[in-house]
């Protein structure tokens, strides 16, 4: 008899690179097939005939067919596969997004991973008119038919209950991990890691770091009005920032910015930095600052903490969960609480010494076989419910 729990996640969240949302999917999906393969059957159904993730190699492969429809196709695409499959599930998981029609599956229980909301008390997102079908949808007809809603963190799962509507039986929080390749270098290794750096992707200490696309809630400009302050009082380091441009038209006020405060030769982007080498600029950074308005967790947080970095981070939303007393909290609407908190762990190296080592043992609180298990934990509960 087979007493596993039949679990089938549902969208594109293989088929891309793992960050933000998709990588929290890819890990709790590489968590069940790696460590929990006796407790869960996993199943991974797309409408892309192709999955990118290493995991899609290890669990059963479901393609949904896709519909070539001159408008709404994916929409289609994923109603026809609702209502004609006749596979039973246990569990059916949706990442952010939830398609109308899912309650044609033939699934005992339906799970929305929310992750997060578009509104904090520090930012409100513009959310394109997709989202706002999908998110119209769940507030009005969807969430009757969810059994439950899940938060990357308490104050991720307040908002879910409130922006919803949803019942707060409903809604669940299960804090993300931090992966297992992040961790401090030896000094040989650190060496090492400055060649590489610097040959590959033109990064060389000293430097403060920030892993942040260029999104408005990601707050980039105002640690670039920071910097400006911390480069004013001869601190010879440059600002790193590592992700991409995502909304033109913020892309353009950061650059605007960085030209106005001349600060060209000062402030390094690297759009993409490789999976393996990520730890390294990590432990590289003399600083990690995250100022972030919203958040559903605040990854690079972690990242950071486990890679020996002293983490400034904001004082809103999920990030002091995150951070707990281990990192410098800021106010991020505050410049000169950004450039204090920079100044001080630059200054003051016995008191970066002590933030250092609070991260680290902050960090092992955190890992995504936990998270994974936590999942298991509410497909459990929900099931007997």
């Amino acid at each position: 008899m087979n007493n596993k729990i039949k679990v089938a996640f549902f969208g594109e969240d293989f088929s891309r690179r793992g960050k933000g949302t998709a990588l929290v999917i890819q890990k709790i999906a590489e968590q069940f097939a790696d460590n929990f393969s006796d407790k869960i059957e996993l199943i991974i159904a797309s409408k892309r005939g192709k999955c990118e993730s290493g995991v899609c190699q290890k669990a059963r492969y479901i393609e949904i067919k896709t519909l070539k429809l001159p408008f709404f196709s994916t929409f289609f695409s994923y109603l026809a596969f609702f209502f004609f499959n006749k596979e039973k599930f246990d569990i059916a998981v949706f990442n952010r997004r939830i398609y109308p029609g899912f309650n044609f599956l033939k699934a005992k229980k339906i799970v929305l991973i929310s992750h997060n909301v578009p509104v904090s008390p520090a930012y409100e997102e513009k959310i394109s008119f997709a989202n706002r079908i999908f998110d119209f949808f769940i507030r009005w007809i969807g969430k009757y038919r969810i059994d439950a809603v899940i938060g990357d963190s308490n104050d991720a799962a307040e908002g879910i209950r409130k922006y919803y509507g949803i019942k707060k039986e409903k809604v669940y929080s299960i804090y993300c991990g931090v992966g297992d390749e992040f961790g401090v270098l030896s000094d040989k290794e650190k060496e090492r890691a400055k060649i590489k750096l610097k040959e590959k992707y033109g990064i060389q200490p000293p430097y403060i770091l920030d892993v942040s696309r260029l999104d408005p809630h990601k707050n980039v400009a105002a640690l670039i009005e920071a910097f400006s302050i911390v480069a004013k009082k001869g601190f010879p380091h440059k600002l790193v920032i590592v992700g991409g441009k995502h909304i033109e038209s913020y892309y353009e006020v950061v650059m605007d910015k960085i030209k106005k405060l001349g600060l060209t030769e000062k402030v390094f982007f690297a759009d993409y930095i490789e999976a393996e080498d990520l730890p390294a600029v990590y432990n590289l950074a003399d600083v990690f600052v995250f100022p972030s308005l919203m958040e559903g967790f605040g990854l690079p947080v972690l990242e950071a903490m486990k890679s020996g970095a002293p983490v400034i981070t904001s004082n809103v939303c999920s990030m002091p969960e995150v951070a707990g007393e281990a990192g410098i909290l800021i106010n991020p609407k505050r410049v000169e609480d950004i450039a204090r908190g920079i100044t001080k762990i630059l200054s003051d190296s016995g008191f970066k010494k002590e933030l250092i080592q609070k991260g680290i043992k902050r960090a092992e609180e955190f890992s995504w076989r936990k998270s994974a298990g936590e999942y298991i934990k509410l497909y459990e509960n929900i099931l007997r419910g």
